[in-house]
């Protein structure tokens, strides 16, 4: 093996193709690199083809057989959507949940309960004696809330 420096006798050759092939003193053959002639050959099949691929996944997109990627702007535009979305429903949510606070600080004003969805009116002094109804109805038709016992009767 030659050392760094030391000249290695050799031989080059250049086909009809264009191919440039190092002859090695053992009479092999390697291809080594190709004449300016060939690379530009090359180089304008290498864009045709270039051409005929973009021409042939343009159609596939058309037809809808190839689904393209997104760019980064319609990734960007769809997330930005997602986000307004999930405002809109959070500021929905914040609506409703102060509007229910807003009553029920109502009804502790005016000594009724929410509970369950129903709101309970107080019927005497006695918090623990609620009937059930609309806030501010005072019709007897409103159904009774059972009332918890003063003297424990009714337990056995």
């Amino acid at each position: 093996m030659a050392e760094y420096g030391q000249a290695v006798p050799f031989t080059a050759g250049i086909d009809t193709d264009g191919t440039i092939y190092e002859i090695g003193l053992d009479r092999r053959c390697k291809a080594v690199g190709i004449d300016l002639e060939r690379a530009t050959e090359l180089s304008r099949d290498i864009e045709q083809l270039k051409e005929i691929t973009e021409d042939y996944y343009n159609k596939l997109v058309e037809l809808g057989a190839i689904v393209p990627p997104k760019t980064a702007e319609e990734i960007a535009r769809e997330q930005a959507a997602e986000q307004a979305e999930i405002n809109k429903e959070l500021i929905a949510t914040l609506r409703e949940m102060r509007l229910e606070l807003n009553e029920l600080k109502a009804g502790a004003d005016n000594g009724s309960v929410r509970c369950g969805g129903e709101l309970y009116k107080e019927e005497s002094g006695d918090a623990s004696e609620f009937r059930a109804g609309t806030f501010g109805s005072d019709s007897e038709n409103d159904k009774p809330k059972p009332a918890k016992s003063k003297t424990g009767a009714g337990k056995g």
